[in-house]
């Protein structure tokens, strides 16, 4: 049995344990309801196999609605936001979510946080992808953290980096 490492860094430890355990993403287990209705944030292509993987295992065999959820930057045209998100429709679908249990909502004008929270409104769960790591982020924390502050159910996480894309770099 090979002994845990923790550090004082709550963030390392928890990118190392979901690597080594090879999970997809982190649980924000705010209060819940019966699950009806998920909202899933898309961002961009990065990271759909992850999204996919996760949706598809969580939410496949029970009865819910699925809205996917995209905040469409400036220099998106509509056309392509829907070809990315009639990908992800096509994909899940493939991997077991009802097509008619799947619809998809665009945003334009915000701050991603404040939109996801705005349309969280009427969802049971949220599934989001992590944030990069940026100025912004080390000053105000993580988008999925302040979203899971604001948001009355869990928040899935799905953590942005690929297996095997980690590089120890704590030694303690």
């Amino acid at each position: 049995m090979t002994p845990r490492r923790f550090t004082h860094d709550e963030q390392t430890t928890i990118d190392r344990e979901t690597d080594e355990h090879d999970c997809l993403a982190v649980l924000i287990p705010n209060a819940t309801r019966p699950l009806e209705n998920v909202l899933v944030a898309i961002r961009g292509i990065v990271g759909i196999d992850r999204f996919v993987r996760l949706v598809s295992g969580l939410f496949a065999t029970i009865d819910v609605d699925v809205t996917l959820y995209h905040v469409a930057g400036e220099d998106e045209t509509d056309a392509d936001v829907e070809t990315l998100l009639d990908g992800v429709v096509t994909r899940l679908s493939d991997e077991g979510i009802a097509a008619d249990a799947i619809d998809i909502q665009i945003s334009r004008g915000g701050t991603p946080q404040e939109l996801i929270v705005d349309a969280s409104e009427n969802y049971d769960t949220i599934v989001m992808g992590e944030s990069d790591p940026s100025v912004t982020t080390f000053l105000f924390g993580m988008t999925a953290d302040q979203v899971a502050k604001q948001f009355l159910g869990p928040v899935f996480v799905i953590q942005r980096r690929e297996l095997n894309d980690v590089k120890e770099t704590d030694n303690g």
